[in-house]
């Protein structure tokens, strides 16, 4: 299990708002540190974590992941955010204001995890150019990148398992 933070909190805290690109390196730097898994490791990703894992393998491909499952993951990424976990729905509201009405402002893409997953169907030309994370390795930006096809072939098996009854 892989955790952004000294503890569970600054895990889930960062989950919100520590840039994606920026933990995508730290777990990079993270894995290549770790001695039990030189030889290749398996990856299993819910939810985010999936595409948080598959832009592991995109950019870190010298690591050794062998195979990739990915549950419930958004590969195309999200579109609102219903059901927000936790407690706090004042915070939930706040979250889906910001998505809602800027999603792809600078400030919003530089330091909310769920803005940099953002898919906005209806704003295809300010998505692709404006997404941090998501559009960028799903290969949409205006700037391909070829080594991302080629570093996911290199896995032996690439899973995605879809929920057929998901309501969120």
């Amino acid at each position: 299990s892989l955790m952004i933070g000294n503890n569970v909190i600054a895990d889930m805290e960062n989950g919100f708002f520590k840039d994606t690109n920026t933990q995508i390196q730290m777990v990079c730097d993270m894995i290549r540190e770790d001695p039990q898994i030189q030889n290749g490791f398996n990856a299993l990703g819910f939810s985010q974590g999936g595409q948080f894992l598959r832009a592991v393998q995109q950019r870190c491909p010298e690591l050794g992941m062998k195979n990739l499952v990915t549950v419930g993951a958004q590969h195309q990424g999200v579109f609102g955010f219903p059901n927000c976990p936790g407690e706090i729905v004042y915070f939930c509201d706040i979250v889906r204001d910001l998505l809602n009405y800027g999603a792809y402002a600078d400030f919003v893409q530089n330091f909310l995890v769920q803005a940099q997953y953002w898919h906005d169907p209806l704003h295809i030309d300010t998505y692709i150019a404006k997404s941090q994370f998501i559009g960028e390795i799903n290969n949409e930006g205006a700037e391909k990148k070829p080594e991302y096809a080629t570093n996911l072939a290199q896995l032996q098996n690439f899973v995605m398992i879809k929920h057929s009854k998901d309501t969120m």
